[in-house]
């Protein structure tokens, strides 16, 4: 069964230039890396509860050590300055179907 990797963040007010230079730089490191694009939302409205993430990605990976393997080579860590001005809250996980 294949692994999915899911981000959920609220994006920083600041930060459209470095959301638009994180993103086109590390969809292409996570194709790489096998992942498969399973959606990328942005929320337009909240029903139940509060505080919504702006954004919400999902792909799925041929196993966790695809996704542990991307995330922490080289070419991603030097990505981190441009996620961290992007996103004001980020959260990452991996996660499998039930």
């Amino acid at each position: 069964m294949d692994t999915v990797l899911i981000t959920v963040g609220k994006l920083d007010p600041a930060g459209e230039a470095a959301y638009a230079q994180y993103a086109d730089a590390v969809l292409p490191l996570l194709d790489r890396a096998g992942g498969r694009m399973l959606g990328r939302f942005q929320f337009q409205e909240g029903l139940v509860g509060e505080n919504f993430p702006d954004i919400v990605f999902a792909m799925s990976f041929p196993d966790t050590a695809a996704i542990r393997d991307v995330l922490s080579c080289d070419e991603y860590t030097r990505l981190i300055p441009l996620r961290d001005a992007a996103f004001c809250e980020l959260k990452t996980f991996i996660g499998s179907g039930l």
